[in-house]
């Protein structure tokens, strides 16, 4: 897709870049609600491993769509800003 910025679509980044946030987003509030207290045992606490793989993949998950957004946006203004030059050339 890197290599082929002609097929990239206008709405891709966009699509992309909610994408990367509502990850990050949903991390932050999967981390949150994992500390909240809860009602139950002493022993049945929170697994501290569990939780930190979650966010962490979640948050490299979602930084990733979102520096992917970020280069088709790049991508996106290049081409139009190409295009509009090569019109006005005309």
């Amino acid at each position: 897709m890197i290599a082929h910025p002609a097929h990239y679509k206008p709405w891709r980044p966009v699509v992309t870049t909610g994408f990367g946030l509502l990850f990050m987003i949903i991390a932050v509030i999967y981390y949150w609600a994992a500390y909240r207290p809860k009602v139950g045992p002493v022993g049945a606490g929170p697994n501290d491993t569990e939780i930190w793989s979650g966010f962490l993949y979640m948050m490299i998950a979602g930084g990733l769509f979102f520096t992917l957004g970020l280069v088709g946006w790049a991508v996106v203004k290049g081409r139009e800003s190409k295009n509009n030059s090569a019109a006005e050339g005309q």
